[in-house]
């Protein structure tokens, strides 16, 4: 069991993020993409904190990594019919009580379709 686990679309998204973030650098660091990663991140707080969820912006922006909005579409393969072990990942590393797991899900699916 990989219950500890990344979701495996997001184990993927990582990966392809990390790599996008060092291509066509170079100054051989990864200067000039703070800034964007500090905007995201305060859009996903920004986010959090409407959505009154604040209290996991740390576990899930920085302790997981998840500090670009857009992605977090990855933490489920299909958002309508999510795997135990995707759901076991916010309720057990990111401790969502079940309340906000349900409020994450739906607010987020709901901005979601609004980006479209």
């Amino acid at each position: 069991s990989n219950a500890g686990s990344v979701p495996a679309a997001a184990a993927d998204v990582e990966a392809e993020s990390k790599q996008s973030a060092n291509a066509g650098d170079d100054n051989g660091g990864d200067g000039g993409n703070d800034s964007e990663t500090e905007s995201n991140r305060k859009q996903a707080e920004q986010l959090l904190r409407t959505w009154g969820l604040q209290m996991y912006a740390e576990k899930l922006i920085v302790d997981q990594g998840w500090s670009t909005v857009e992605d977090w579409q990855y933490l489920f393969a299909d958002w309508d019919n999510r795997t135990q072990a995707e759901v076991d990942y916010l309720r057990k590393e990111i401790a969502f009580s079940v309340a906000h797991y349900n409020k994450f899900c739906g607010k987020y699916k709901k901005w979601l379709n609004e980006q479209k």
